[in-house]
């Protein structure tokens, strides 16, 4: 989170005065990955999924970038090729399935995945 307050955005989605979900991502502190917002996080608490909330998140966050940080070239997304549901939301909601990282997450069932990288140029 101190990453994405000082190299990148945070939002939050609040409904009734109750935070709902919330997004985040950042810049490298390298200049020649500076244009790259990327260690994308999406959170939508399991009560509000599927109701439009994470899709008027990533458009709102995707204009508050195309306003506020025009330096930014690319947005990436890092999900687990297994992560079937977000790589779905990201695609629908206009991010395009680039490239793959082999064997880059070691995850919870002691085996290694691919790393899936939806993005926006």
């Amino acid at each position: 989170m101190e990453n994405s307050f000082k190299l990148g955005l945070s939002i939050v989605v609040e409904n009734e005065n109750k935070i709902i979900g919330f997004m985040k991502a950042c810049t490298s502190e390298f200049r020649a990955l500076a244009h790259v917002l990327t260690n994308t996080t999406i959170m939508i608490h399991p009560d509000y999924q599927s109701k439009g909330y994470g899709s008027q998140m990533v458009k709102k966050y995707c204009s508050l970038i195309e306003n506020k940080l025009k330096y930014i070239y690319r947005f990436e997304l890092l999900p687990h090729e297994s992560n079937h549901k977000s790589i779905s939301f990201y695609l629908k909601n206009g991010f395009k399935a680039e490239a793959s990282s082999v064997k880059r997450v070691f995850n919870y069932k002691e085996n290694f995945e691919d790393e899936v990288r939806p993005c926006l140029v």
